[in-house]
This record gives structure tokens, C-alpha cells and sequence, in this order.
């Protein structure tokens, strides 16, 4: 899917204002010094805006690279209508699954790589911890945006990069939300396309496009959050709560905002998470919300989703406002 916007005549702007600079350094010499230090300041000023708030390259897929190596990932299992216990629903989000490791049964650790140029603008990390209540080992998202109208995430990271981490000043300045076991800080770190951003063994990822018009939810307000509100509870910056909320009414599925020569290939590892059943049609990535008037609503748990070795469909919904 390509974006609409004028960033592309913003940097052409800067490229040109920054070569009649130099052209007049040629002809008055004189001039030199303070036209090579304008043209420094304004090139300086470009790289540093942020990019959520630039437009959107006209023309230009979001993304310009993959979100992994392919040939490490078996399937991409969508988590949208259909979700496991604790994903965002409904949204077409999607969870990349990869290959069974070496030895064992347990799948290959993959990087995650940044699928373009962003400004990482917060990261959160949460402790997963076993029935007993020991540190199990640590889940990371990392927040991105790529412009005015483009935010993405990774979820559940296993490790993050250290440099990001450093870059971020260190988890000793994260804000807690209710306690240490999960942590967020605002961030303004740059990534270019290909850089490592974190290691798991499956990782999910999810993208908002701020210029689509909003699903039309029978019951919008079990999908939005107000960042002030809940701010006040954590007491963290109602900023913070912001940038790691997202609009799940405009959620698009990732693979569609891929290069055009790339969105074949990953979409065709659309299945379940052993890659043995294969999503297929246009709702493959679940691009269709369905929280329609008369649907059944709340948290979906099937079967046929999560476990490759059944013979037939069955599932559960859990209301929370429907329970007598």
C-alpha cells in the first residue's frame, strides 16, 4: 500500500535550497564559510525532525524491507477476529512464527529488523513470570513512526538491542505502571531500514494508519483508552500513556504496507502457527473487522487457531459485559 503526502517535495526542497547554497559559495568565494554552515543547518534541521511530523512520501510503500529474515519465518499467523488470550482484538495484527530451531522443539531466534526509516518513540518491557511468581524472562515493545501518518510496533521481543537501550538512557529511567514488573519511557531514536531492533523466537507486529478512516465498531469504546485517564492512575506522563496507545479503529494489516515485490511472498505464509493450515482471500490478515452490530463480541478462543492437530472447529467467547 502506498501513502500520500509531501515529504518527498520536503527533502527535494532541502536538496535544492542546499545546492544553491554551494553554487553561490562558487561564485562568491567570499560567502563561502557561512553558505557551507547554512546549507550544515539545514540539512542538520531535516534529519532531526521528527518523522510523525512529516508527511507521508507520495507514492512510496510505508515500509521499504522485510520485518525479519524470510527464511527464518515458517508462518504469520493473523491476530485479529480471532486472538489468543491477552492480543488486542479485534485488529488485523499479525504474530511471525519461526522455523523449529537445530536441535529440539524449540523455534529459531530471529532478529527483528526495522522494516524502514523510523523514530522509535516509546518502549515498554514487562516481566513474564511463572505460576510461582519467579522472573520467567522479559517481553519488549518498541513504538514506531515513519511519518504523520504511520505508526507500527513489535511485540514481545524476547531481548531488545542494547544500543536502543542505551540510546534510551537505560531501563534505571523507564516510568513504572503500578510497579516494576512493566516499564515505558518516550524516546526519540532513529532507525534506518535493516537495523536490529531485538532477537525473539516469534515476535508480533501491528500497524495503524492514521490517514484510513476508522473501522465502524458497533462498540468503539471497548477499543479506545483515554492515555490522560489512565495516566493520572499510574501516575506517568499522559504523553507516555499516548504514544503506547494505540488507535486500534484504524489497525491495517502490516503486509500491505510491504514493497509490492515482498507482500506476495509474506503473504503467503498466512496460517496457523505451525504452518500447516494456510489463511487465504482478502480477509486472510483479517483487513475486515468484524465487531458488527448482532455479532458475537468479546475474546475468541479456538481451536482450529492455535492447534494444528485438530480435526475440528470449535471456539468460546468470553463477554465481560455479558456475564449474569
Amino acid at each position: 500500500m502506498t501513502l500520500s503526502g509531501s515529504g518527498y517535495f520536503t527533502r527535494l526542497g532541502a536538496v535544492l535550497f542546499t545546492a544553491a547554497l554551494l553554487v553561490a559559495t562558487i561564485i562568491y568565494p567570499t560567502a563561502g564559510r557561512n553558505a557551507v554552515e547554512r546549507a550544515r543547518m539545514v540539512a542538520a534541521a531535516v534529519e532531526t525532525t521528527p518523522l510523525s511530523a512529516r508527511d507521508c512520501a507520495i507514492g512510496e510503500p510505508a515500509f521499504s524491507g522485510p520485518f525479519a529474515a524470510i527464511d527464518d519465518v515458517l508462518s504469520v499467523s493473523p491476530l485479529g477476529g480471532v486472538t489468543a488470550p491477552g492480543e488486542v482484538l479485534p485488529a488485523p495484527y499479525i504474530r511471525i512464527n519461526t522455523r523449529r530451531a537445530d536441535q529440539g522443539f524449540k523455534r529459531r531466534t530471529t532478529t527483528a529488523l526495522a522494516p524502514a526509516k523510523a523514530d522509535i518513540v516509546a518502549l515498554e518491557r514487562k516481566i513474564d513470570r511463572n505460576s510461582d511468581g519467579g522472573v520467567r524472562g522479559f517481553s519488549w515493545t518498541v513504538h514506531f513512526r515513519s511519518c504523520k501518518n504511520i505508526a507500527f510496533y513489535y511485540d514481545r521481543l524476547d531481548t531488545l538491542d542494547d544500543a536502543i537501550i542505551a540510546r534510551a538512557g537505560g531501563v534505571e529511567t523507564f516510568e513504572e505502571f503500578g510497579g516494576p514488573d512493566h516499564i515505558a519511557i518516550e524516546t526519540q531514536i532513529r532507525v534506518n531500514k535493516g537495523d536490529a531492533i531485538g532477537a525473539a523466537d516469534g515476535f508480533n507486529v501491528g500497524l495503524h494508519d492514521l490517514a484510513a478512516s476508522p473501522a465502524a465498531f458497533e462498540r468503539p469504546e471497548r477499543y479506545s483508552a483515554n492515555p490522560y485517564a489512565r495516566a493520572a492512575v499510574f501516575d506517568a506522563p499522559p504523553s507516555l500513556l499516548k504514544a503506547i496507545t494505540p488507535d486500534t479503529s484504524r489497525a491495517r494489516c502490516p503486509i500491505d504496507y510491504l514493497p509490492k515485490d515482498e507482500q506476495p511472498i509474506w503473504a503467503a505464509k498466512l496460517g496457523d502457527s505451525w504452518g500447516i493450515r494456510r489463511a487465504k482471500g482478502a480477509d486472510a490478515c483479517r483487513t475486515a473487522v468484524t465487531d458488527e452490530k448482532g455479532a458475537a463480541q468479546g475474546v475468541w478462543f479456538t481451536d482450529a487457531a492455535h492447534n494444528a492437530a485438530t480435526t475440528k472447529v470449535s471456539a468460546v467467547v468470553l463477554a465481560a459485559d455479558a456475564i449474569a
